[in-house]
């Protein structure tokens, strides 16, 4: 009898182990690992109705646009959690939430000054890429990620921007990353943190050449000062030379003038190179007058000497102009 109960009493623990065993085992499986939370892939939509202000002294342009999306009703309004990178002014002006028969829509609508660094180098034939980056902050990248919608137009086809001209657009999703695990022990042995983020990108073109002949125009007058200094008897040399330091002067304050309106006293422009230019035909003017009155020139004939700079002004101003015409056929082709 104790042998017979000993082994009924063996085959009972025996089959109890086994079934803790897998209790337990379903147990771990049922729990949720760190950093494999269940990921929502939201596909974004945007309708960019507003693009103005175009600061380039501010480094800034203004947008307006819509932003939409639709879940399952026990989702989270993610759209909550929004923010502009960087941005200088953000308003959220309009919220909204439809309710289909697939689930939910969310809906805002959003003003913000984006900073910009404007690329003036080929101003007037500049084209400019305006990024918005958008950016879920209380969600991280494995909670939620953007799928980008690049099938619908995400500018309004009445938009104008005036002098600009709208030449592609899109948004595709990304995410943005923080250099430090922001508390989170999941992420310690990383030392970052990555939130789900979307990128609206907008290429736009200068349309208008007024704003390039306006601040051109102190520099042709110093090269006219300076083609008419050629002409100037050599018997009175004080106006000649005159002329000569009006038009240095005038192509100085022209070219400072025209850096500070595009913002751009750290590189070379289309407008620098004129500058540069002009200045050289204005060292010819210069070297000219000061050759023609040495003391071998009073044996010249003045007739002679007024047909040679006659000749070397023409041939300076068709150089002068030539080399401008280059430059700017050189930045339209790029």
């Amino acid at each position: 009898m104790e042998i017979r109960y000993s082994r009924k009493r063996f085959a009972l623990n025996r089959a109890w182990r086994k079934l803790t065993h897998v209790l337990l085992l379903s147990l771990l499986l049922s729990q949720p690992s760190f950093g494999q939370e269940d990921t929502d892939y939201l596909r974004i939509n945007v309708l960019v109705d507003e693009l103005s202000h175009f600061d380039i002294r501010r480094g800034s342009f203004s947008i307006g646009f819509y932003i939409w999306y639709q879940a399952s009703i026990n989702k989270p309004n993610y759209l909550d959690s929004l923010v502009i990178k960087n941005a200088i002014e953000m308003k959220i002006s309009e919220r909204g939430q439809v309710v289909t028969g697939g689930g939910i829509v969310y809906r805002q609508y959003v003003r913000a000054v984006v900073p910009h660094q404007w690329d003036v180098r080929d101003f007037p034939y500049d084209v400019q890429y305006l990024k918005v980056p958008l950016r879920i902050e209380d969600f991280t990248y494995n909670q939620l990620r953007f799928v980008s919608n690049n099938t619908d137009t995400i500018v309004n086809d009445g938009l104008e921007l005036g002098e600009w001209n709208i030449i592609g657009a899109n948004i595709f999703g990304t995410r943005s990353t923080a250099s430090s695990a922001l508390g989170n022990p999941a992420n310690a042995y990383l030392a970052e943190t990555a939130f789900s983020a979307a990128d609206i990108s907008i290429t736009v073109a200068r349309s208008s050449r007024l704003g390039f002949w306006k601040m051109i125009t102190g520099t042709i007058a110093a090269a006219m000062l300076a083609f008419i200094a050629f002409f100037i008897p050599l018997k009175i040399p004080v106006p000649r030379f005159g002329l000569i330091a009006g038009a240095v002067f005038t192509n100085v304050i022209s070219m400072r003038n025209t850096s500070i309106d595009l913002s751009a006293m750290g590189v070379i422009t289309l407008i620098d190179q004129i500058h540069i230019l002009v200045m050289f035909f204005i060292g010819i003017s210069a070297f000219i007058s000061v050759w023609s009155i040495r003391p071998k020139a009073e044996s010249l004939d003045a007739s002679k000497i007024y047909r040679r700079n006659l000749t070397v002004a023409w041939i300076a101003a068709i150089v002068l102009i030539s080399m401008i015409q280059a430059l700017m056929l050189f930045r339209i082709q790029l």
